[in-house]
């Protein structure tokens, strides 16, 4: 992948959640052997607290890649 498409969000109408459920994740294998996860939490399911809580119990044991650097805005 392209590091500049790294930061581009997946295209999560493709991927629509089905039935009673509340989250949508998509991980994508990132540079130096680390993955991106991205999450999409349906409101009626989860409210943002308990879903922050997961994100950071889930960094903690995973652990990070460390400083990730964010490219500019190229602007439309």
């Amino acid at each position: 992948m392209d590091s500049s498409e790294r930061f581009d969000p997946p295209d999560f109408r493709n991927r629509r959640i089905v039935g009673a459920g509340f989250l949508n994740v998509v991980c994508r294998k990132a540079p130096n052997d680390a993955i991106d996860i991205w999450i999409q939490v349906h409101h009626t399911g989860a409210d943002g607290l308990p879903m922050q809580e997961f994100l950071t119990r889930l960094e903690i044991a995973w652990g990070t890649e460390g400083e990730t650097l964010f490219p500019g805005d190229p602007g439309v």
